[in-house]
């Protein structure tokens, strides 16, 4: 019996495949599944693809029991989105659970149990579970109305301070050099009269934007002020949500597991400055890095779908067979 996990975001598609023990047979990542970039039909097509693909890796690695569960974390997920993605799947011969990309990460950093987790990736998000197993959230209203904290966040904000600079409304700096650079590297242009036709002749990318938050890290990293800034108004952001869920869910007087995940966590420097305003805000927090990453928390949610207890020891084997299972990248299509 085999379970099925995807991660579909807004930068690329995470999948893992696990046995009913919860040994990683194959992982890997593919093209994102944004809707709001591609469109509803072009996702559920990308999933199918990908769905296929791995049924060719699986058999060329001599793995041919049948998928008991597919668990499909979806980012902008919608009644639309779900209702698309059944009906393709309909015809496969297993359960299909879909569920938005939150539940993931939520599922997935806190091992199952209670607590919070916060993300911030190429969006953000905060999301709380309390003993009961009720779920709140705040955040992920998209990078026009929200997301806060998250990667476009910072890109963005990097993005302004160089247009401020060309004006004369700010002062050039070496944040405002290297994100100019880059952008007029990304978009092929010349000038900041060409960037800024190309930038609004198509649709935004913005997970294409929000990798420029690595560079705002690194300068951030080596003291630049300008960058610290912006670290620490994103990391103030993510604990503004952080609180809010933890108001909600009845957990600012107790102590409660507080996590976190996504790929602006991944420098040092943002994890010091988010520390930082949690300790501030937050005194009964018990901080501790992700159990799984989200992907990770599809297969939780598969094997206790059939029925399987998630024990300290399922955990150990899932996270121990990721490290070392098969590694597939999927090309665009």
């Amino acid at each position: 019996m085999l379970i099925g996990s995807f991660d579909s975001g807004a930068s690329s598609t995470k999948f893992a495949i696990s046995d009913e023990h919860g040994r990683i047979v194959l992982k890997g990542t593919g093209p994102h599944g944004n809707p709001f970039a591609i469109g509803v039909n072009r996702v559920v097509e990308r999933l199918y693809a990908m769905y296929i693909k791995i049924f060719d890796c699986l058999a060329k690695s001599n793995v041919y029991d049948n998928i008991h569960s597919l668990v499909f974390g979806l980012t902008g997920y919608s009644p639309p989105l779900v209702n698309a993605l059944r009906k393709k799947f309909s015809a496969c011969k297993c359960e299909v659970i879909i569920v938005d990309d939150k539940i993931l990460a939520l599922e997935g950093a806190l091992g199952g149990k209670s607590g919070i987790v916060v993300y911030a990736g190429t969006g953000s998000f905060a999301i709380a579970k309390d003993p009961f197993g009720n779920v709140v959230m705040s955040g992920d209203r998209g990078y026009i109305l929200g997301d806060e904290g998250g990667g476009f966040y910072i890109a963005h904000k990097a993005i302004r301070s160089f247009i401020k600079s060309i004006d004369g409304r700010g002062e050039p700096s070496k944040l405002t050099e290297k994100i100019g650079k880059k952008l007029l590297s990304m978009y092929r242009a010349s000038d900041i009269d060409e960037l800024f036709y190309k930038f609004y002749s198509k649709k935004i990318d913005v997970g294409r934007i929000a990798k420029l938050t690595s560079i705002v890290a690194k300068l951030a990293e080596k003291g630049d002020k300008q960058s610290l800034e912006i670290i620490r108004d994103a990391a103030n952001e993510l604990v503004l949500m952080t609180y809010a869920v933890a108001k909600r869910a009845g957990l600012l007087s107790n102590s409660f597991t507080l996590s976190y995940s996504g790929n602006v966590f991944n420098s040092p420097v943002f994890i010091k400055a988010f520390m930082e305003k949690v300790n501030e805000s937050l005194p009964y927090a018990n901080v501790r890095k992700p159990v799984l990453p989200p992907v990770l928390g599809g297969i939780i949610l598969g094997l206790r779908q059939s029925g399987i207890s998630i024990s300290k020891t399922t955990l150990d084997i899932i996270r121990e067979t990721f490290n070392k299972s098969k590694f597939a990248v999927f090309k665009s299509y």
